[in-house]
């Protein structure tokens, strides 16, 4: 315990430059008579301590109180030989800087440092960006994706899949191949971007129809009766078709002993009405337009070329023109109009239904031949009109005799064609005029 005869206590704070001061109190001491160091305030660095009182003026110690890392240094003032006890440690600052040295003390020897604040830590350092993932080059964009220096065209990467061809004037971006030979009914070849190629049709064929004919007379069948007798003058005759005919023309066997025998043909009929199939009236030329023109539209094109030109897929052989729409208006500077073409067609041609009418109708008799002997083999007789014959001699043997259809009975005639009259035209739809270099 110390008894003060008398005291005072001074404190100020001032803020300058975001360090903070502060004076110590001051005590006089019965017992020692000396002066003392205060106490840190608040993240105080330590004094140094006292010298003795003969000591020349010492170093002040390090250290102060520290604020955002700077450290002010303590005075050291003369008093005791015991020196005052250290100042306590500074507060950690936040990622400071290192504190400054101490006021030199006054007489008396040096004091002991006092340890300087602890330095705050430094912040961490920032994560590096994530690497970027390699790139495709796209051919098409007029950028440079894959960072090689090199776009489009101009990049090996799209060698030899792509080419540089003529761009089109500012207006027509529709960037067309264009393959002018093109085979009526041939499927179009598939485009450069995996589509099939549009057909567009040119020079449109007239109307012409093929001439009509007529075919033999049909529709109607020719029907013979044989009429025969048991005499040798058909008298009193009745059909012996069926007997005679049987399945066909098969020989039909007949018994001996007939006697005396005699035919003739009958009456010959028409059954059903005669007609003649008619041919023709087909158009000439079945397609609707003379030049057939398939046609790829590329509308992305990249560059990398020279100016004037854009980078685009290398297209089939048959697409052999680099082409693009007019619009009907006249072809740029460079450029010559080299198809005019429709998009759409509508054909509008017919020919007349060939009709035949039919002019004469006859019907050629069935014929039999009457045999003396089985089998339809030995000598015979043909009954081939309406004149009654006398077939006693081939039928009134003891022998067997057979007959034989040799001919049916057959339809003819003619017919006279009319009709296979052309109309209409090949009306083109959508025009397009190409203009290609």
């Amino acid at each position: 315990m110390f008894r003060s005869r008398r005291g005072f206590c001074a404190v100020a704070l001032a803020l300058i430059a975001g360090s903070v001061a502060a004076s110590a109190c001051s005590l006089d001491s019965e017992a020692q008579g000396g002066l003392f160091n205060a106490p840190s305030f608040g993240g105080f660095g330590p004094g140094g301590a006292a010298g003795s009182a003969s000591g020349a003026s010492g170093p002040g110690g390090a250290g102060g109180w520290a604020v955002g890392g700077s450290a002010t240094g303590g005075s050291a003032m003369g008093g005791s030989p015991m020196g005052g006890a250290g100042g306590q440690s500074g507060s950690s600052g936040t990622g400071g800087s290192a504190g400054g040295g101490g006021t030199a003390g006054a007489s008396g020897s040096g004091g002991a440092a006092g340890s300087g604040g602890v330095a705050g830590s430094s912040g961490s350092a920032g994560s590096g960006g994530s690497a970027g993932s390699g790139s495709v080059e796209d051919c098409l964009n007029g950028m440079d994706d894959d960072g090689d220096g090199a776009i489009d065209c101009a990049d090996s990467d799209c060698v030899p899949g792509y080419e540089c061809v003529p761009e089109p004037p500012i207006g027509n971006v529709a960037r067309l191949r264009v393959n002018g030979a093109a085979q009526a009914g041939a499927v179009p070849p598939a485009c450069a971007t995996g589509n099939a190629a549009v057909r567009m049709g040119a020079k449109p064929n007239p109307s012409d129809c093929t001439s009509c004919s007529c075919g033999a007379v049909g529709g109607a069948t020719c029907q013979t009766t044989l009429l025969c007798a048991k005499n040798s003058n058909c008298g009193g005759a009745s059909d012996y078709t069926g007997q005679a005919n049987g399945s066909g023309d098969d020989c039909q066997g007949q018994w001996a002993g007939q006697g005396k025998f005699s035919c003739q043909q009958g009456g010959t009929n028409t059954i059903g009405v005669p007609s003649c199939p008619a041919t023709g009236g087909d158009q000439t030329e079945p397609e609707p337009w003379g030049e057939y023109t398939d046609v790829c539209t590329q509308t992305r094109a990249g560059g990398g070329c020279t100016p004037g030109s854009v980078c685009v897929p290398v297209a089939q052989p048959e697409f052999d023109r680099v082409c693009y729409d007019s619009q009907g208006g006249a072809c740029g500077s460079g450029w010559t109009m080299e198809h005019e073409t429709f998009a759409g067609t509508q054909d509008n041609r017919t020919c007349a239904a060939c009709v035949c009418g039919v002019q004469s109708v006859q019907c050629t008799p069935a014929k039999w031949k009457f045999h003396d002997w089985a089998f339809c083999g030995a000598a015979a007789t043909t009954v081939d009109d309406t004149t009654c014959t006398d077939l006693s001699g081939r039928t009134d043997d003891l022998d067997l005799w057979s007959v034989r259809r040799i001919q049916d009975a057959q339809i003819t005639g003619s017919c006279t064609a009319s009709g296979g009259v052309a109309s209409g035209t090949v009306m083109g739809l959508d025009p397009r005029t190409f203009c290609c270099r």
